[in-house]
């Protein structure tokens, strides 16, 4: 019976893997340009370690927060941007549908 674990437990470390490779690529090649590759993956393969061994209580704890937080920051954005929104005149699609409707 455990035989058959072994190749989704093999798939699922695969795809880690893959996964963590991209990801430092990415980081590689937009923000991190001089920094070795190996350093980047290894970053994260210890972000994904300590996420997993800390348990999904205090994953989900983390996720509550993190919302919040980005909520917040979504709101500042959109108070410091809206004098620049002129709604009296609508534009893009809003203008088209009116003219359709009319």
């Amino acid at each position: 019976m455990t035989l058959y674990c072994i190749p989704y437990l093999l798939t699922m470390f695969l795809m880690l893997s893959f996964i963590v490779i991209d990801i430092g690529s990415f980081f590689n090649s937009t923000l991190l340009k001089e920094t070795n590759p190996a350093i980047i993956r290894a970053l994260f393969f210890f972000l994904v370690a300590a996420t997993a061994r800390s348990g999904i209580e205090v994953m989900v704890r983390m996720f509550t927060m993190l919302i919040l937080v980005a909520f917040f920051f979504v709101v500042i954005i959109w108070c410091m941007a809206a004098p620049n929104y002129h709604l009296d005149q609508p534009a893009g699609f809003f203008r088209f549908s009116l003219i359709v409707t009319i």
